[in-house]
């Protein structure tokens, strides 16, 4: 069959401009520069990077201290969400008996306690 006489129709031309325009946006959007922190929405970075995740240790009024596990609280825990903000405050609410919620981050594991307002 010769290729000479072939002629696309517009419904052909139409089809392939839509293929090229979302292939085009799925390498543009998460390429575009980013001012921003590198764990933003819609940026590589996004699936790429990796945090170690917070440790977050509860002490109790008679001093003993109990790790809880951050996947009791979020089942499947993403680098983007900053759990540290929200995380020490609702522990204070749901666990009986704390008094303050220290919370171990980063590769050094440096520590921040947080004292429950009861």
């Amino acid at each position: 069959m010769s290729q000479a006489g072939y002629a696309w129709t517009g419904r052909q031309i139409g089809a392939a401009v839509v293929f090229v325009a979302w292939v085009g946006a799925q390498f543009s959007i998460p390429l575009l520069p980013s001012s921003g922190p590198a764990l933003a929405r819609f940026r590589w970075q996004m699936f790429a990077s990796y945090q170690r995740p917070s440790r977050y240790l509860i002490e109790r009024a008679d001093g003993s201290v109990r790790e809880v596990p951050l996947e009791a609280y979020a089942g499947s825990p993403r680098s983007d969400v900053d759990f540290d903000a929200v995380m020490p405050g609702h522990l204070c609410a749901e666990v009986a008996g704390a008094v303050a919620v220290v919370v171990e981050s980063g590769e050094a594991r440096a520590s921040r306690r947080q004292p429950c307002a009861r």
